[in-house]
């Protein structure tokens, strides 16, 4: 993922926009050695994984896990379409 794709995501998750019904499944152990590179993925599933993994009980959002997943993103090449 590019910088300014990450930026855009990231706004994303911290204006609280909500993708509802959204598949989470293309990102499924995407921390794992297991998945591939380059994956092709919606920037909708994208947010709502970040939102899935950084929300914390109290509605704010955990940056260092925040930093974590993004960095995974940008080690698995992974493509926002």
């Amino acid at each position: 993922m590019t910088k300014k794709e990450l930026n855009i995501v990231t706004r994303e998750l911290k204006e609280g926009i909500n993708y509802p019904d959204t598949d989470l499944t293309p990102l499924w152990g995407c921390a794992l050695p297991e998945f591939s590179l380059f994956q092709f993925i919606s920037k909708e599933v994208i947010v709502m994984h970040l939102r899935w993994q950084c929300i914390m009980m109290n509605g704010n959002i955990d940056e260092k896990e925040l930093n974590e997943c993004l960095q995974i993103l940008k080690d698995k090449k992974v493509i926002m379409v």
